[in-house]
């Protein structure tokens, strides 16, 4: 799954001023984790919104609005794992 196909994929929960800078790590494994978790988020809070995922210092951080305050670490940390697992 690339960027553009992830943001057309979710384009319904990224607001209008995010559309095209919501998603700034390309990187397919992590494309795929957000997938399966953002489905797993839609079932319990369908209405929540992606503002931001990026890396800022070398870490990965998650901008969200959404009902689960605790996603938004989780989903950092899984996200960590998986481009420290791509570096070895």
């Amino acid at each position: 799954m690339t960027v553009e196909q992830f943001e057309e994929k979710w384009y319904s929960n990224i607001p209008t001023k995010w559309q095209g800078y919501a998603i700034s790590i390309d990187d397919e494994n992590v494309l795929s984790y957000l997938d399966k978790q953002f489905t797993i988020l839609h079932e319990t809070d369908p209405e929540f919104e992606i503002h931001q995922i990026k890396l800022k210092f070398g870490q990965a951080r998650v901008y969200l609005q959404t009902t689960d305050k605790l996603v938004e670490a989780r989903l950092e940390v899984g996200i960590n794992l998986i481009l420290a697992r791509n570096e070895s």
